[in-house]
C-alpha cells in the first residue's frame, strides 16, 4: 500500500490532467471498497469449514488480477522532465515553513481520527449497549459512508477546490459526531457514522491531491512524502489510543478522534490561507 499511494499520484496525474482531484476520490472510494468487500468476503469462507491460511491464498487473486491488468495499460509518454510539468496545475504556496506543517499535521491528525474510529466504532457501540451483530454492522455502515462519499466528491471536486473540501469536510465530520456523542442514541450513532464515513472518506485523496500540486514538479516524491505521515500516524495511533482507552475508557476514543478533527481544521484552515492558484508564491520541489 505505501508503495501504491507514491506511484498512484503519479499515474492519475498522466490519464487524468483535467481532473486529477476527481480522479484521486474515486481511487479512493474503489480503495475503501476494497477495504470493505476483502474481509467480507474472507469471513464468508471463514465461517465455514475452511482453514484460515485458505485466506491468504484468497488475497493472492489481488496482485494476480493487478498483473493481468497491467498488460492493458498503455500510458505514451514523450519528453518526461518536460511534460511532468504540464500533467497538474500548480498550486503556489505563500509561507513556505507553515504550509508544510499544516500539511503534515493535517495528515497525521486525519490518519489519527480514521484509525481511531477503524479501531474503536464497533467496541464503542457494545459498550454502550448495542449488540455485538449490530456493533459490526456500525462499522459497515461508516465504511459505506466513506465509498459513496468518495464517488459523489469525484464530481464535487471539479468544481470546488480540494483544499476547500479539506476544512469543509473535516468539519462537518467534528459537527456529526458531537451531536450523535450529545444526543447519544444507538439510531443517531448509526446515521452519523455514515455521515462521517462519507465526509471523511474523501479526504486522503484530497491531501494527495494538494500535497502533489505542490510537489508538482516531483509528484512520486511528495505522494511518498503523505504516505509516510501517514503510516507513521497509524502506526503510532494503536499505541496511543490503547493507552488512554485503558486509562479513560472506550469511550474517550470518540473523544480522542473528535481533538483530531479538531487539528486537521486548523491545519486546514492554516493550508487555505497560504495556497494559491496564482504564480507570485514559492514552489516546494524547484
Amino acid at each position: 500500500m505505501g508503495a501504491q499511494d507514491t506511484v498512484c499520484p503519479v499515474l492519475l496525474s498522466v490519464v487524468f490532467p483535467k481532473n486529477y482531484a476527481g480522479s484521486l476520490s474515486v481511487g479512493q472510494a474503489l480503495f475503501g471498497l476494497g477495504s470493505f468487500a476483502a474481509p467480507f468476503l474472507i469471513g464468508l469462507l471463514l465461517a465455514g469449514d475452511i482453514p484460515f491460511y485458505y485466506a491468504y491464498y484468497s488475497l493472492l487473486l489481488v496482485p494476480a488480477i493487478m498483473l493481468l491488468c497491467m498488460p492493458f495499460v498503455k500510458l505514451k509518454i514523450k519528453k518526461p522532465k518536460e511534460e511532468e510539468e504540464k500533467r497538474i496545475r500548480p498550486l503556489y504556496v505563500k509561507r513556505k515553513v507553515l504550509t508544510y506543517a499544516a500539511l503534515i499535521v493535517l495528515c497525521a491528525s486525519y490518519s489519527a481520527a480514521v484509525s481511531t474510529l477503524n479501531l474503536y466504532i464497533s467496541s464503542f457501540a457494545g459498550s454502550i449497549g448495542i449488540s455485538e451483530v449490530k456493533s459490526a454492522f456500525m462499522l459497515t455502515v461508516y465504511n459505506i459512508g466513506a465509498v459513496i462519499g468518495s464517488l459523489v466528491f469525484a464530481f464535487v471536486l471539479k468544481k470546488i477546490k480540494a483544499e476547500t473540501v479539506l476544512l469543509f469536510n473535516n468539519l462537518c465530520a467534528f459537527l456529526i459526531i458531537s451531536i450523535a456523542l450529545i444526543v447519544n442514541i444507538a439510531e443517531i450513532y448509526f446515521a452519523g457514522m455514515f455521515f462521517a464515513g462519507f465526509f471523511l472518506g474523501v479526504l486522503f485523496s484530497s491531501i494527495v491531491s494538494v500535497t502533489t500540486r505542490i510537489g508538482y514538479r516531483h509528484i512520486s516524491i511528495a505522494g511518498s512524502l503523505v504516505a509516510t505521515t501517514g503510516g507513521i500516524s497509524d502506526i503510532l495511533t494503536p499505541v496511543i489510543t490503547g493507552f488512554l482507552v485503558s486509562q479513560l475508557g472506550v469511550g474517550f476514543s470518540f473523544i480522542y478522534a473528535i481533538i483530531m478533527i479538531v487539528l486537521s481544521i486548523l491545519a486546514a484552515a492554516v493550508l487555505q490561507c497560504n495556497t494559491t492558484e496564482k504564480e507570485g508564491g514559492s514552489l516546494r520541489w524547484q
